[in-house]
């Protein structure tokens, strides 16, 4: 009996030195919690004309009334951006036979609202001065690179205080950081239905978002 409890402090004491001798990985978590502070609006000017150059005037003109009606509400310069123009041929196919229809002329314009009760009334002045489609509409951060930090410090800090209690436990000492991985996630939020009326969209207020922000972090054991 006293033979099996030696080797079994022995086998211990074996164990304990192979991982002072060498590291520990953890994973830390962190997260953030923020409402969306800007609306992000996509739209298209959609132009079909018999020549090219016809569907380029056409879309350019479209754009330039759209960005307009944008200005009339003051929107920062800064935060509406046009695309370049895109040429290509528009086809109708009818019993297997591609026949030509013109030329499409098409433009991709976001906008960017620091204030979401704008968002109907810009949704109204967008489509009355040319816009063909309104292709998304969704919420962002403004400073969503400050939160991804605050999250991720937090998750540093968890990782710490996991590799810290766990290298207590086997009586090593944590020594300095090996490698360093990160993740970033972010949860989806809702888009506002664009098919719903004007009042409610300027009731519509965003639900609380998580910035999540994973670390693998891998220790030294001394």
């Amino acid at each position: 009996m006293k033979a099996i409890k030696g080797s079994l402090v022995g086998l211990l004491m074996v164990l304990a030195s192979q991982v002072q001798a060498g590291t520990i990985r953890v994973v830390g978590q962190g997260q953030v919690s923020q409402v969306p502070d800007q609306v992000v609006v996509q739209l298209s000017v959609v132009k079909l004309a018999d020549k090219a150059e016809q569907a380029k005037q056409q879309a350019d003109a479209a754009v330039r009334n759209v960005l307009d009606a944008v200005a009339a509400l003051d929107i920062p310069t800064e935060n509406v951006g046009a695309a370049d123009l895109r040429l290509s041929p528009k086809y109708n196919y009818q019993k297997r036979e591609r026949v030509l229809l013109g030329m499409e002329a098409s433009r991709q314009i976001r906008i960017v609202l620091s204030d979401a009760s704008l968002l109907a009334s810009l949704l109204d002045n967008v489509v009355s001065g040319g816009a063909t489609q309104v292709q998304g509409v969704h919420w962002q951060f403004s400073q969503l690179a400050k939160l991804q930090h605050q999250a991720r410090l937090e998750a540093l800090k968890d990782a710490q205080a996991q590799a810290k209690e766990l290298a207590a436990v086997l009586g090593a000492k944590l020594g300095d950081v090996e490698t360093i991985d990160t993740q970033t996630q972010q949860a989806g939020v809702p888009m506002p239905r664009l098919r719903t009326a004007a009042a409610e969209m300027d009731s519509y207020q965003p639900a609380s978002q998580n910035i999540e922000v994973q670390v693998l972090v891998e220790f030294e054991l001394e």
